[in-house]
């Protein structure tokens, strides 16, 4: 144990023992299925887990004592092996800690395209919901916050345990420090551009790829102030290397998109005409 955990541990006294794993009914020492009753209810929590990933970063300790009564604000939940990310830990929760195990996240658009994001580990950060979610957590303005039709979900790889992070403890924490504030904010604008321009490579067909990036683009490129015209400097082969296309099928596609009345070509760049049907294809 570093300096750091010794320091954390002498600052906030154990009030009972915290197995890596509880015994629940039944005695087997496993986890249990999840259903909305399996979240350990805040009494049972101990001040902090020996193991617990938090104690590995400095911003997230302090959600190990935000509440009121000094006790982890981290609700634990148990997911067995193939078992769906449950839905209402979107409502209220921000994102999720991995104790142990492996969660797989994908995202589903608002046509109802699945698409693999990437996996994580035990000590991850798996970040849940949308950008509009981040935006109310983190309390900051952001006119173009975009996804939020994509709902950020998954399954568990293997048995997993994780510990949620409740928005409103996240907002409790941030508060008090707005350079974390600031950056986290960064941090999610990143991670929106580099999903949903995984989103638009999954597509099935080069129009459909080429239309997903386009859309990317005119939502993520100017976080601040969106624009419907990708600029010229954005040549083919950078859209092609975007996108995984050849620029022989960039080229292909523009011009399928164009006929389609979906885009135009400018002196200005690819100006999208009708979003409906860029999203749509």
């Amino acid at each position: 144990m570093g300096r750091r955990e010794r320091d954390l541990h002498e600052r906030i006294s154990m009030t009972r023992p915290a197995p890596a794993l509880r015994a629940y009914p039944g005695g087997r020492r496993s986890l249990p299925r999840h259903d909305d009753a399996a979240v350990e209810h805040p009494d049972a929590r101990p001040v902090i887990c020996p193991d617990c990933p938090t104690l590995r970063h400095p911003l997230l300790q302090r959600l190990l004592v935000a509440a009121a009564d000094g006790r982890c604000a981290l609700p634990c939940v148990a997911l067995e092996a193939r078992q769906p990310i449950p839905t209402s830990w979107l409502h209220g929760h921000v994102a999720a800690i991995v104790r142990r195990g492996i969660l797989v996240r994908h995202r589903t658009d608002a046509q109802g395209r699945v698409t693999a994001i990437d996996a994580a580990g035990s000590g991850c950060l798996v970040p849940l919901g949308s950008m509009g979610d981040m935006q109310g957590a983190l309390g900051l303005e952001d006119p173009a916050a975009t996804g939020d039709a994509d709902r950020s979900v998954g399954y568990a790889a293997s048995d997993s345990r994780v510990c949620l992070i409740p928005t409103a403890v996240l907002s409790t924490v941030l508060a008090r420090d707005e350079g974390a504030r600031a950056y986290l904010w960064l941090a999610a604008q990143t991670l929106e551009r580099v999903e949903r321009t995984a989103q638009a490579r999954a597509r099935t067909t080069a129009d459909a790829r080429l239309a997903a990036l386009l859309a990317t683009l005119s939502d993520t490129l100017w976080p601040l102030r969106p624009r419907d015209v990708i600029p010229g400097e954005i040549l083919q082969r950078d859209l092609g290397a975007l996108a995984a296309l050849r620029t022989e099928s960039v080229c292909r596609s523009l011009q399928s998109l164009a006929a389609q009345g979906a885009i135009e070509r400018t002196e200005e760049g690819t100006r999208i005409l009708d979003r409906a049907l860029l999203d749509g294809l």
